[in-house]
């Protein structure tokens, strides 16, 4: 029942669905920063813009009466198609007559919004108001894989094909056009089937349409509230900032920088399968001084890890809650759910709860799971159906963990009130606008109780090695590397063997290196290119300690905001620079590779 007074997330009506009224388009460059022509495709019409003019030519064709209301998406624009949109629209002539908002999600732009500004008369005074709307959208924060795989895995009509892009000058780009326009049509086609059939699944399936959802986590919420949800969801606003504490990430860690003959499990669908089966924190929550480790609940307990626990299960975030996560030994407060507490006091800890927050308990994912899961194991692997029961059930529990802060960028605004300007773009009224969401889906504790789970899922796999008399050399996640042997499983949250490995080399989490019993090689090194380094640098690492090797240096287009931090403009190249600056420190490294936990005293997060 709803109460009085109180924001809800509540089931959404199922609307009878329209098609997104989409255009596609596409940028090529000569050395990445000099546009020289533009591909853009309707479903019906190809268009190309050709010559250095090609920005403001396509920018000019699409902002008309007809394409109003449209979607125009480019599959990576928010890192690469955009700075050269943004460019050009940020120059004075678009300040009469446009407010320009891009939407950010971390370093990408997701979407460019282009409205027209009329004036009215509103009590006696002339307002500035929004009228026609053209939208830009990032069709990767829907789809995230490169449009090789899509338009392969969708077995459209029109593939991803190959060109050497770097053999494009300004000189010879004209001669080129029989080799790199056939490139630009095939990409602008391919996606646009892609979108096309990705959304007549998804009206057929769900009854919903690309028209509302930018990401493929807004989609997951949209298909979740009108297909799923079926009792009002309490939103708690006032409690967040203590209950999101409890919020911690997966765990990744290396226990033995070096191992033989082990195997590399994966557990199938990790977060869906806790998903599935457990029950989530509901309703409004209880401030109580009065809390079991046996309730459901988010708890500030004392904690007491004794030294002699070698894997300790409670996370601790360093840096007063900002920085590494660790599994330490020690003493310290901080937030918790109740399923690790009752798993840490089971195992050894000392563990005292000064207060918290009661809820109800109720498993409200096992049908969304469940009907997913299904459409998964009766599909082709990379089909359509395949790739969208997978990201759905993979996407949606992260929503619920949603910040509240946002901060968008808004150019030529009707006001600049309330707004910081961005100095570096001198007299152009370029804003960052900073804002709380009040969304209703923003309810902290299921994602916290969901992470928890899932961490304690892996946990037990780690106990059943160890009981077994057995190590454990490297955990990320959902991925667990082994001497022992587990019963392999293709259901939801069984373990799969993903490699038989001869020598594993594990130097920091998401940093190794294993060598295959069929001779192959798998290197894993987070921040560097695919291919930078092979096994002998990390066994010549581990001999020596010596990590200065793993560096890389490249010139590299730059992202939207990193241009304008760092080179005051939308498009430019910056120097990427990687390297390997300290050894692994969320563990104590031993003298034989072995590593023990880290110990915290008295700290309070």
């Amino acid at each position: 029942m709803r109460r009085k007074n109180l924001a809800v997330l509540l089931p959404l009506k199922n609307v009878e669905p329209e098609k997104c009224n989409k255009i596609v388009f596409d940028i090529e460059t000569i050395n990445w920063v000099t546009p020289y022509s533009v591909g853009m495709y309707d479903g019906e019409n190809m268009i190309t813009f050709d010559g250095f003019d090609c920005i403001k030519e396509f920018i000019d064709y699409y902002l008309v009466r007809k394409y109003r209301n449209s979607v125009a998406f480019a599959h990576n624009g928010g890192k690469f198609d955009f700075s050269f949109i943004l460019q050009e629209l940020v120059q004075k002539k678009y300040m009469r007559k446009y407010i320009i908002r891009p939407m950010r999600a971390g370093s990408r732009i997701i979407q460019i919004s282009i409205s027209t500004k009329k004036k009215r008369i509103v009590k006696g005074k002339e307002v500035i108001v929004i009228g026609d709307t053209w939208t830009l959208r990032d069709s990767f924060a829907m789809l995230g894989f490169s449009l090789k795989k899509l338009t392969k895995s969708f077995d459209v009509k029109d593939k991803k094909g190959e060109f050497d892009h770097e053999k494009i000058n300004r000189s010879n780009w004209k001669k080129l056009m029989p080799e790199w326009k056939p490139y630009l049509i095939n990409d602008c086609k391919g996606l646009y089937q892609v979108l096309d059939k990705w959304e007549s699944y998804l009206i057929k399936t769900y009854g919903i349409s690309l028209r509302k959802s930018i990401t493929i986590a807004q989609l997951s919420m949209q298909i979740y509230r009108t297909k799923y949800l079926k009792m009002p969801l309490v939103n708690y606003k006032s409690q967040e900032k203590e209950i999101r504490k409890s919020y911690y990430g997966g765990r990744t860690e290396v226990f033995r920088m070096y191992g033989e003959n082990l195997n590399y499990y994966d557990v199938n669908s990790l977060y869906p399968y806790v998903m599935y089966t457990k029950s989530m924190p509901v309703d409004l929550p209880i401030k109580s001084r009065r809390i079991k480790v046996s309730d459901c609940a988010i708890a500030y307990a004392e904690i007491d890890c004794p030294s002699t626990i070698k894997y300790p299960v409670l996370p601790y975030r360093i840096d007063k809650g900002k920085g590494k996560l660790i599994f330490p030994t020690g003493k310290w407060k901080g937030w918790y759910c109740t399923p690790e507490l009752r798993k840490a006091k089971q195992i050894g800890y000392n563990i005292k709860i000064i207060r918290g927050y009661k809820f109800m308990a109720r498993n409200i994912f096992k049908k969304y799971i469940s009907d997913l899961y299904k459409i998964k194991q009766k599909s082709k692997k990379n089909s359509v159906e395949y790739m969208c029961s997978k990201l759905l059930m993979n996407s949606l529990y992260g929503k619920f963990g949603q910040r509240r802060e946002k901060e968008s960028l808004i150019i030529f605004p009707d006001s600049p009130l309330g707004l910081e300007p961005i100095d570096f773009f001198e007299d152009l009224p370029v804003y960052i606008r900073k804002s709380e969401s009040d969304a209703t889906h923003i309810l902290p504790a299921i994602s916290s109780f969901i992470a928890c789970y899932s961490r304690l899922e892996m946990y037990n796999y780690m106990e059943k090695a160890v009981n077994s008399g057995k190590k454990i050399y490297y955990m990320d996640t959902d991925s667990l590397v082994t001497n022992a042997k587990f019963k392999e499983s293709e259901d939801l949250g069984g373990m799969e063997r993903e490699y038989k490995i001869k020598n594993g080399i594990f130097l920091m989490p998401k940093m190794y290196a294993i060598k295959l019993s069929n001779g192959k090689e798998e290197i894993k090194c987070k921040g560097f290119p695919k291919g930078t380094f092979k096994y002998n640098m990390f066994k010549k690492c581990i001999e020596t300690g010596d990590y200065s090797q793993f560096n890389y240096n490249k010139k590299k287009f730059a992202s939207p905001f990193e241009s304008m931090r760092r080179n005051k403009k939308f498009v430019s190249m910056i120097n990427l620079t990687r390297r390997v600056i300290s050894r692994y420190d969320k563990r104590i490294v031993l003298n034989n590779f072995d590593t023990d936990p880290k110990e915290v005293l008295n700290e309070t997060v």
